[in-house]
């Protein structure tokens, strides 16, 4: 069976703006798209997110993410 990226792919309408707390507010789709979803944000740079940590979000790395999924 073969996916397309097309079937995995929607709109995303955050409830929560996230304002303040991370290094680069450029970063704050993310997190709000990772609130909105109630699923793990995979970055490979975790130092940027420390706010998310306060919002109930776990940010992993790829490689303990994908470790995570061998288990």
């Amino acid at each position: 069976m073969r996916y397309e990226v097309d079937d995995y792919c929607g709109d995303i309408q955050p409830e929560h703006a996230v304002r303040g707390g991370l290094p680069d507010p450029d970063d704050a789709p993310f997190v709000e798209c990772a609130l909105a979803l109630g699923c793990t944000l995979v970055t490979g740079n975790v130092r940027h997110y420390p706010a998310a940590a306060g919002k109930d979000i776990v940010v992993l790395t790829p490689r303990v993410f994908v470790e995570g999924l061998r288990t």
